[in-house]
């Protein structure tokens, strides 16, 4: 079975499901709240939700029967244990935490003064960047290069339109710090198809020149991070 690539927002919704069958003593047959249900208790979205059930379910923590419901299949240690949160690993959140808010700051204030003058031709090479970084993280796990993951390419290329070279050594500043971040716990904070269908967006903010769809684009693509940042630290 290939390895699982961790997810921040991921990990940290298993890490709440684990607590919940912990709190309420569940055992192996026992059944799980449906899917509809934990998306209302976690907060977060469906598609969240089934790439956590899909993780746990590789991992034979859950079975899920359709039709039948979401049932635990084994809370064996050592496969539970990797999903534990450290207190080194809850320090390094913090620090992430901080980084988001930066990103959030920087990358608004960049998107929103580019739509002013950003041409057809900078709306074209957006779109491209996107596509071929989509291409190069949805390869076959063996082909996947590592290497862009998750690299704040499309990010840094639109704020390079502004041409101020203060901002651009500010952001790959910022860029460095986030990549490293997650390269060194070998983990993304969103899922391909989640960070693509975010950059689109921000894309076609961009695009309409609206100043609030952009804020609104940005928002979203991090807010899901740093809310489940917040929810592990308030847990420390």
């Amino acid at each position: 079975m290939k390895e699982i690539r961790k997810v921040v927002v991921h990990e940290a919704v298993i890490e709440e499901i684990l607590g919940y069958i912990e709190e309420n003593n569940l055992q192996p047959g026992d059944k799980l709240p449906p899917e509809r249900e934990l998306v209302k208790l976690l907060k977060v979205s469906r598609s969240t939700i089934r790439e956590v059930l899909r993780t746990l379910e590789m991992n034979h923590v859950i079975k899920v029967k359709h039709g039948s419901g979401i049932f635990i299949a084994s809370l064996d240690g050592v496969l539970l244990s990797q999903y534990s949160s450290s207190k080194d690993h809850k320090e390094s959140f913090k620090l992430l935490k901080q980084i988001a808010q930066s990103r959030l700051m920087l990358e608004t204030f960049c998107a929103v003064e580019i739509a002013k003058t950003i041409t057809p031709e900078q709306v074209h090479m957006l779109y491209e960047h996107e596509k071929h970084e989509n291409t190069l993280l949805t390869k076959d796990e063996s082909e996947l290069d590592y290497s862009i993951i998750p690299g704040l390419a499309l990010e840094r290329l639109i704020s390079s339109f502004l041409g101020n070279p203060l901002l651009n050594d500010f952001h790959k500043e910022i860029a460095g710090a986030w990549q490293k971040y997650f390269q060194n716990i070998n983990a993304m904070p969103l899922p391909p198809a989640v960070r693509h269908e975010h950059h689109l967006e921000i894309i076609k903010a961009i695009e309409s020149g609206s100043d609030n769809r952009i804020r609104k684009a940005i928002k979203a693509h991090l807010s899901g991070t740093i809310s489940i940042i917040d929810k592990i630290l308030s847990n420390d």
